[in-house]
């Protein structure tokens, strides 16, 4: 902290960044974040403790900066050595292992350090080919908002970290007044805990009868995405905010939009493809295709009393 005193307001300011693009923890770990956060003050060279060099950022605006620009730049199929554990830069110039990349690859970031060569230790769950690509294309938008703002001379913050929902096959609602951690929402809404009612003595009395009782870590946005998560695992890839976030975005598989053969263990909710049965080959009557409307009705079922009619 006293050698790079802008390091941790980096690190905060990323990962804000990340949560409120739907990506943090899901997708991308928080220690990923905090190495990829290192590299932007010690990586490729740059100075160690006792050293000076101008090119470290010195505030958390600038470091964050320097992140995004790493990070829409980056071929993370040859990964990236962070060292962190030496005094000296014994790992400048050294690559993570280089990554095979296809579609359906689990972990294609490389985030290695001296004690994790290999550097899948934090992202060996992911993030996989489809949010590394959305990393780096909300990177670019990122640095190009940054740009413009540094060329007119007036940047509106608040729009780095308000999330577009126009490319999800489908989002969720939730209902804010379940939600604990709602006040930590980026556009969070005064209104939703303000006191309601018109004499001040019936509010007390009301509030005392209610009085909530504490649930230590007790988030059940997080619990309903986990749950989400582990059921369509096979059917959808989803998004969520943790940090206060009121909303899911997800995208279907689109491999399950095709036509294939009916079998018992499909693994995900499948209805019969509707066709002309006068032209249909008999070897084509028993293909399915997924059953969107069902595994929507399912998630509202298993939303019940958090997810907003």
């Amino acid at each position: 902290a006293t050698t790079y005193p802008a390091f941790a307001g980096t690190v905060r300011l990323v990962k804000r960044w990340l949560a409120a693009h739907w990506l943090l923890r899901s997708h991308v770990t928080e220690e990923a974040v905090e190495l990829l956060c290192a590299h932007a003050f010690v990586g490729s060279g740059r100075a160690k403790a006792g050293q000076s060099d101008e090119s470290v950022p010195a505030s958390k605006e600038r470091g964050f900066a320097r992140v995004v620009a790493f990070l829409k730049d980056w071929d993370w199929a040859n990964g990236v050595f962070v060292p962190i554990y030496e005094d000296k830069d014994v790992g400048a110039g050294q690559e993570g292992s280089r990554v095979v990349v296809t579609a359906g690859s689990k972990a294609v970031w490389t985030v290695a350090t001296d004690f994790d060569k290999e550097g899948h230790m934090w992202t060996a769950e992911g993030p996989d080919n489809v949010v590394a690509n959305r990393v780096k294309s909300l990177a670019q938008a990122t640095w190009n908002v940054l740009q413009q703002g540094a060329e007119s001379g007036s940047l509106d913050v608040k729009a780095l970290f308000v999330h577009p929902v126009d490319d999800y096959d489908f989002v969720v609602q939730l209902d804010v007044s379940a939600l604990p951690r709602y006040t930590q929402n980026i556009l969070a809404d005064p209104v939703v805990w303000a006191r309601k009612g018109k004499y001040a003595n019936l509010q007390r009395q009301s509030a005392a009868l209610a009085a909530p009782v504490p649930r230590s870590g007790f988030d059940p946005a997080q619990m309903f995405w986990d749950d989400i998560k582990r059921v369509h695992a096979d059917t959808l890839k989803i998004f969520y905010d943790p940090i206060g976030g009121d909303r899911f975005g997800a995208i279907w598989d689109p491999s399950l939009k095709q036509p294939r053969p009916f079998r018992v263990m499909n693994h995900f909710s499948s209805i019969p493809v509707t066709k002309d049965i006068e032209k249909t080959k008999d070897k084509d009557k028993a293909l399915v295709v997924l059953n969107e409307s069902a595994v929507l009705s399912e998630i509202i079922r298993l939303g019940s009393g958090i997810v907003k009619a």
